[in-house]
């Protein structure tokens, strides 16, 4: 499948199953995630992956109706970023 076929083809998923996910299948998923682009590539990110349910579930309250599907989710991923190291 080329990019544009990948782009047009695309769907939102929330709804999951509660299975673990495996560690090769989480490193795989970051990676692709930590080749993204960045202003001259500062990478200036960081990723924790979140598998126990109750901070899940705190994320979920913490975030609002769109973060829902959290209460659902076997792992999430919190992105965060260092302003300061952005804009310096």
């Amino acid at each position: 499948m080329d990019s544009i076929q990948n782009i047009l083809t695309r769907r939102s998923v929330r709804s999951f199953e509660h299975r673990r996910i495996s560690e090769e299948d989480m490193r795989t998923i970051l990676t692709a995630a930590m080749s993204g682009p960045s202003c001259a590539n500062t990478r200036d990110w960081q990723f924790i992956v979140v598998e126990d349910q109750a901070t899940l579930n705190q994320m979920a309250d913490a975030n609002g109706i769109y973060a829902a599907p959290l209460r659902g989710a076997a792992a999430g991923i919190l992105i965060c970023g260092d302003l300061n190291q952005a804009f310096s």
